[in-house]
């Protein structure tokens, strides 16, 4: 079984979850800050929420407190998939802590969109940089539990 956030309480991560985040993410394949992979935290909801309006999605973070946003070089072949995992790390650590995740997909959107290239660069991403994925992280308020429909399976020769 597994968990499908409906939506996140008021309370908001402190100091000590970001750190281990960012731990959890440099722990990962070899990661390396500086190398291939950028992270964007925003802790602020009023940002969150205009996020949500630029994607035309509004309510899509589920009143997360918190989103992460992995970026990484698309010119690295690799890049994608150490930002991916490091993401699913983050959400890892977040979990052991008790706090829950969800996809973020109204970022990635957002990011992704070439009308927004700006707000890449406020954010301080580098040049190079593409939106790779992103979660939105809270406390859980309401879920529901759900049947997976298939297994993933992932194998590497």
């Amino acid at each position: 079984m597994r968990k499908e956030i409906l939506s996140f309480t008021d309370e908001k991560p402190n100091g000590r979850l970001i750190h281990d985040l960012e731990e959890a993410a440099m722990h990962v394949n070899g990661f390396a800050p500086g190398q291939d992979s950028f992270f964007v935290f925003v802790m602020r909801r009023d940002m969150i929420r205009e996020l949500e309006a630029l994607a035309d999605e509004d309510g899509a973070s589920l009143n997360g407190q918190l989103l992460v946003c992995a970026f990484s070089d698309p010119l690295v072949k690799t890049a994608r998939q150490k930002a991916l995992f490091s993401l699913h790390a983050m959400c890892a650590e977040a979990e052991r802590q008790g706090w829950a995740s969800a996809p973020a997909a109204f970022a990635v959107k957002v990011f992704q969109n070439p009308s927004f290239h700006e707000l890449s660069a406020a954010c301080g991403v580098p040049q190079n940089c593409m939106c790779a994925g992103a979660v939105i992280i809270g406390r859980e308020k309401d879920s529901s539990e759900y049947q997976a429909q298939y297994n993933v399976f992932s194998y590497i020769q």
